[in-house]
C-alpha cells in the first residue's frame, strides 16, 4: 500500500460504534412520531438504505421537508444525549501512530462536524481536516469536493491519499476523486454492502487488527522520511 500519507477515514462505524447505540434508534423514534403509518425498518435494512439509496434521499422520501427539520431535531437531540460512543478497540492506536509518523488524518462523514470534533476531544487524537453532515450537499461525500479540497490545504496529491469507510458514499467519493478505498467491515455485514465493496474497493478490512496490518508499511515509510529529515 501506499505511498499513502493522507487517510481519509468515516467516523460512524467505522471509527466509533455509533449506529445501533444512537442513530438507528433515533429513525425508530422519528419513524413513531411522524409516521406512525409505518413500521421501522430493521438495523440491517438501515445499512442497506445508507448504502443505497443514502440516507438522505431515503429520508426525503419518508418525510416532508417540515418533517424532515423534526427529523434532523430529534436526531441531534439523541446524539448529545448519547455523547462519544465507544471507539473501536485498537482503532485509535493506528490513528495516532499513523499521525505521529506525519501522517494526515482528515474525517468525511454524514455526522456534523462539531459532533465528531467532540468525540475527539475525548481521545489523544486530534483529525487535521473535518468534512461532515453540516457542509451542503455539493460539498458532502459521495460528491468529491472534501478529497479535494483537503488534499490541497494539506499540499498532497490523490496518489498520495487513501479512503476507509463501511458505506458505499465514501466510496463512491473516492472513486470520484481518484484515489484507493478500503472497505471498513468490522462493525457488521450485510451480504449486499459486503458483495458491493467487494467489487468496489481495493482492500477488504474484516477486523481493525487487518487494517492495522494494511496501513503498516505507511506508517514505516512515514517513519522513514522523517529519519532523514
Amino acid at each position: 500500500p501506499g505511498p499513502w500519507r493522507v487517510l481519509f477515514l468515516d467516523h460512524d462505524d467505522t471509527a466509533v460504534a455509533s449506529t445501533a447505540s444512537i442513530h438507528h434508534p433515533a429513525h425508530c423514534e422519528t419513524v413513531r412520531v411522524l409516521r406512525p403509518d409505518l413500521t421501522p425498518v430493521s438495523i440491517d435494512e438501515w445499512f442497506e438504505l445508507n448504502h443505497n439509496p443514502g440516507i438522505g434521499e431515503y429520508l426525503k422520501s419518508l418525510f416532508s421537508p417540515e418533517q424532515q427539520k423534526e427529523e434532523h431535531r430529534i436526531w441531534l437531540q439523541r446524539m448529545e444525549e448519547a455523547g462519544c460512543p465507544p471507539f473501536y478497540d485498537g482503532f485509535l492506536d493506528i490513528l495516532e501512530r499513523f499521525q505521529a509518523a506525519g501522517g494526515k488524518l482528515v474525517v468525511v462523514s454524514h455526522s456534523p462536524s462539531a459532533v465528531i470534533e467532540g468525540h475527539y476531544a475525548t481521545t489523544r487524537v486530534k483529525p487535521d481536516l473535518v468534512y461532515g453532515w453540516d457542509q451542503d450537499e455539493a460539498k458532502r461525500k459521495p460528491a468529491p469536493f472534501p478529497v479535494h479540497d483537503a488534499l490541497a490545504k494539506l499540499g498532497y496529491s490523490k496518489e498520495q491519499a487513501v479512503m476507509l469507510d463501511d458505506l458505499s458514499p465514501g466510496i463512491k467519493m473516492a472513486k470520484a476523486a481518484g484515489i484507493p478505498s478500503i472497505h471498513a467491515a468490522w462493525a457488521y455485514s450485510v451480504p449486499s454492502i459486503d458483495a458491493y465493496m467487494k467489487v468496489e474497493t481495493e482492500a477488504q478490512c474484516a477486523t481493525v487488527e487487518a487494517f492495522a496490518a494494511l496501513i503498516e508499511p505507511a506508517i514505516v515509510s512515514l517513519k522513514g522520511e522523517a529519519a532523514k529529515i
